[in-house]
């Protein structure tokens, strides 16, 4: 986030991707130190949120594994994300 790395995260959980689609699989994250808590708090409350996300997938295709490198990268714009109404 905003070019500091934050953490990593893995999951076992298998999941399939139908031909022509996408998934979405749910990755919890582990903080690489806890002294970074409060260094992301105010990065999230800031206007602008730039974001990367490197990731490895292992796909097997006919009993065989291959990994797949993937990275994607943006930045978020606080004051254009929707209003959420508090509950």
């Amino acid at each position: 986030i905003n070019g500091k790395k934050i953490g990593k995260g893995l999951s076992n959980k298998p999941f399939e991707i139908p031909k022509l689609s996408s998934a979405t699989q749910d990755v919890e994250i582990t903080l690489d130190n806890l002294a970074l808590a409060r260094r992301i708090i105010s990065m999230i409350n800031s206007e602008q949120l730039a974001y990367r996300i490197d990731s490895v997938v292992h796909i097997n295709l006919n009993g065989r594994m291959h990994r797949v490198k993937v990275s994607r990268a943006g930045q978020l714009d606080r004051n254009a994300l929707p209003m959420q109404a508090n509950d």
